[in-house]
């Protein structure tokens, strides 16, 4: 799992519990093709990209996402939007 932060973007304020939710749902030895999750902060602005490996990391990823309340804005949508897979923003 590979994490970048957009420059000038405030993170949410619970931002390191949810990366930390993030590390125990990817497996580092799953691979596959890399998917991107987005993050939105309460301005509805995009300030982290998460990048993760095969299907199953990511299934895990969206699970723990979901799990801490938060919302996939492209759970019914096809393709990508602001080159993210999943964006995911509080409820």
């Amino acid at each position: 799992m590979e994490t970048e932060l957009i420059a000038g973007i405030a993170p949410l304020e619970n931002d390191a519990a949810l990366l930390q939710s993030l590390e125990e749902a990817v497996n580092p030895h799953f691979g596959g093709s890399d998917m991107v999750i987005g993050l939105r902060n309460q301005d509805g602005k995009l300030y982290r990209r998460i990048t993760v490996s095969g299907l199953g990391n990511f299934l895990g990823a969206v699970e723990a996402l979901a799990g801490s309340g938060l919302t996939d804005e492209l759970e019914h949508a096809t393709g990508m939007r602001e080159r993210c897979d999943a964006i995911f923003s509080m409820a």
